[in-house]
């Protein structure tokens, strides 16, 4: 799990792990557009929040 999403709520008890024990199929991540063509703008916002919080995420 990503705990860094959620990290504060999982320390405070908002949320609760269930299936600790459970792991799911790593896999990469993929963004795929055309080539030479403006991406519009939330689009790119999209891509570069995911590129930023997956980057800094404590994964375990």
């Amino acid at each position: 799990m990503r705990v860094g999403t959620v990290g504060g709520a999982l320390d405070s008890g908002d949320l609760v792990r269930l299936l600790e024990n459970q792991t799911g199929e790593r896999g990469g991540v993929a963004a795929v557009y055309l080539e030479g063509r403006t991406l519009p703008r939330k689009v790119r916002a999209l891509i570069d929040f995911a590129v930023d919080d997956f980057g800094n995420a404590d994964v375990k």
